[in-house]
């Protein structure tokens, strides 16, 4: 679920040409190193050669991390550790059979009525749902 939410959270950064630049040399960095690694396996390149590319590729690779990292909100980073510990919230917990008010607080931010039938439900990490009520 964690990998889902991130993928969506950089979906929505997508307008930004610059992290999406950083994103596109990132996976193009890895496919290299994919590349590298599964031909060195066949014993198709030199062991000196695999050593030096791996390593020139590995340096890329984190000024590329880094770059993207520093690139992002602060406001995205906060929300990516609130979904982490929601989802490590729900990891942890046990089936219950009553109502849990402390992990319904850790949970859920805010509740509010939308009309006679319907509430909405904001969760940690910038998620809400609404549910309908059956009378």
């Amino acid at each position: 679920m964690l990998r889902q939410l991130e993928v969506l959270s950089k979906r929505e950064k997508t307008g930004n040409t610059h992290l999406a630049k950083l994103r596109k040399e990132i996976a193009e960095i890895k496919q290299q190193t994919y590349l590298l690694t599964m031909l060195n396996s066949q014993g198709t390149l030199d062991g000196a050669y695999f050593k030096e590319r791996s390593q020139e590729l590995d340096r890329k690779l984190l000024t590329a991390q880094k770059q993207l990292h520093a690139n992002l909100d602060d406001k995205d980073n906060e929300r990516l550790d609130e979904l982490r510990r929601l989802i490590g919230i729900f990891e942890r917990a046990e089936p219950i059979a009553e109502f849990d008010e402390i992990k319904f607080g850790q949970v859920v931010e805010k509740i509010t009525v939308l009309s006679e039938t319907e509430i909405r439900f904001d969760l940690i990490g910038n998620i809400g749902f609404t549910e309908r009520i059956e009378r």
